[in-house]
């Protein structure tokens, strides 16, 4: 190969290096700059540090928010750049020429947007170069005073400390597993609800369980009585179909690049593994299975395993891509006749 024939030219240059060094050290040094001229794989990038443009991208996001940029607002020296949050790649819109990216819910109070362009050496005596720009941004999240514990009925508790921590931890990273899957797919036009009804706890909202543990609510719950039907947000393929312990019986649905949704404590599932659902079909009934206080539909959407706001994402998506109408997230909710979600 090629990489094998240069580091045996690269002996045979040593081999004459050390005969010359001690004939003519003049020649040895000229030998050296030749062999760092014509040998770029053995050469020190030259990294540069700048700071990206505050104009770009927003100095301070809520936790969970949507953050979006076009391709072509740029300046040309970040035009063949790649970005990212968090270490996670901004996926992009060729249609709207936007790229996309979301802020979860436990990256602490900064974290960072940053790109790199790489520009490789363009002839021998050029050394390859990385410029790098960063940018931190702050996240705020929800702070409360008193935080809610939740009050699980007793035979739910029982239920759930029966399970063993050791297959809690094996759903979990099977979960997050599921959820690092970068898919191809059309992008949805517009997102819907999966029910038309009240939130009854927002996102992000701080909660502390019977143990003690606080955390922050990861999605949003709607009120849904056992048995309502819950319906699928946007068009996509389902990935998981089935019971875990704390979710209850769950539906996950890839959207494609990064986008994910889930729907946890049904009483039934309509859909099955690998099953391409569209806008509005009907993919379960609401319940209360798992750690519930009462039924409910608790929903979440995840962009590359960050959780993000529902009502920020789909307003934001909508009002950016959705191809027949700007529908807010209060909108979607609250419009009269009852909506009827096959519409999208």
């Amino acid at each position: 190969s090629k990489e094998r024939e240069q580091k045996q030219s690269l002996r045979l240059i040593i081999d004459l290096f050390l005969k010359t060094y001690h004939r003519n050290r003049e020649a040895f040094v000229s030998c050296l700059a030749l062999l760092v001229l014509f040998f770029p794989s053995y050469q020190v990038i030259q990294e540069h540090f700048h700071p990206l443009s505050s104009e770009i991208f927003p100095k301070q996001v809520d936790a969970g928010s949507f953050i979006t940029f076009q391709h072509s607002s740029l300046p040309r020296h970040l035009s063949e750049a790649q970005f990212f949050i968090a270490q996670r790649a901004f996926s992009y819109h060729p249609h709207f020429d936007t790229w996309f990216g979301g802020v979860g819910l436990y990256l602490g109070a900064v974290t960072q947007i940053h790109a790199y362009n790489a520009r490789p050496n363009s002839s021998w005596i050029e050394f390859p170069s990385i410029t790098y720009f960063k940018q931190n941004i702050k996240i705020t999240y929800s702070h409360r005073k008193i935080v809610p514990q939740l009050r699980l009925p007793s035979q739910v508790q029982k239920k759930i400390n029966r399970v063993s921590n050791h297959r809690k931890k094996r759903e979990r990273l099977k979960m997050k597993k599921l959820l690092s899957r970068n898919s191809s797919s059309e992008f949805p036009l517009c997102w819907g609800l999966p029910v038309k009804n009240k939130v009854t706890s927002r996102f992000a909202a701080p909660r502390q369980l019977p143990s003690g543990r606080v955390y922050f609510h990861s999605g949003l719950d709607l009120r849904a009585y056992t048995g309502a039907p819950i319906t699928a947000i946007a068009q996509g393929i389902v990935v998981f179909a089935n019971h875990m312990t704390v979710p209850g019986n769950m539906v996950v649905i890839d959207h494609g690049h990064g986008l994910f949704s889930r729907y946890m404590h049904l009483s039934h599932m309509h859909v099955e593994v690998q099953d391409s659902v569209v806008p509005g079909q009907l993919i379960g009934e609401s319940g209360s299975t798992g750690r519930v206080e009462a039924a409910h539909l608790h929903w979440e959407i995840l962009w590359k395993g960050q959780h993000l706001n529902p009502q920020h994402f789909i307003q934001s998506w909508n009002q950016k891509f959705c191809q027949k109408s700007l529908v807010t997230f209060h909108q979607l909710l609250h419009k009269k006749p009852p909506l009827k979600l096959n519409f999208l």
